[in-house]
């Protein structure tokens, strides 16, 4: 049974620990270590709960568990991600950009240097934006409801295959959900 008080406290039983991992979240791709640390000191492997943080004493090894990790999470998004690229194709080919692009290459880069955002959007004809009806965006419903049912999915799925991972430490049992 889990002891949700010994939960709370545990991040804070180290101050130390928790700063250089607080630091280390801060920053893109060093991040992933922060998340290999905090998965390794979940206390999932040990089957029992402690009320220690682990060490800060493998790196690497802290990258790769983050980084294999993300890469789960990312697996089991792809499906969403392919449903929003083809509802975002699909929005994006009833409106016409090709004048904006070609006013934007007519004026050179020195001017577009000096365009405020305001001048820059007052080039787009939203006019165009108006011939999306209402129709079209109906038709695009059950695609959009497609899209939020896999990312339920994926938000609830992966995060199980990720603590079967660190669990066993084999990758592939991430994608082994029976």
């Amino acid at each position: 049974m889990i002891d949700y008080n010994l939960a709370f406290k545990k991040p804070f039983s180290d101050f130390r620990k928790l700063i250089i991992g607080i630091i280390l979240n801060i920053f893109p791709i060093i991040n992933l270590i922060s998340y290999g640390y905090i998965l390794e000191s979940s206390d999932i492997k040990r089957g029992k709960q402690t009320d220690e943080m682990a060490e800060w004493e493998d790196f690497t090894g802290f990258f790769v568990k983050g980084l294999l990790s993300f890469i789960v999470i990312l697996i089991y998004s792809v499906p969403a991600m392919i449903v929003g690229a083809i509802s975002l194709f699909a929005v994006f080919r009833f409106v016409d950009l090709e004048p904006f692009f070609r006013q934007i290459i007519s004026m050179g880069p020195q001017r577009i240097q000096i365009m405020t955002p305001e001048k820059i959007f007052s080039l787009f004809d939203f006019s165009t934006l108006a011939e999306i009806s209402l129709i079209t965006l109906f038709s695009l419903m059950p695609l959009l409801l497609v899209l939020l049912i896999l990312l339920f999915i994926a938000a609830y799925v992966s995060p199980v295959a990720v603590l079967k991972y660190i669990k066993t430490d084999n990758f592939s049992e991430a994608f082994n959900l029976n």
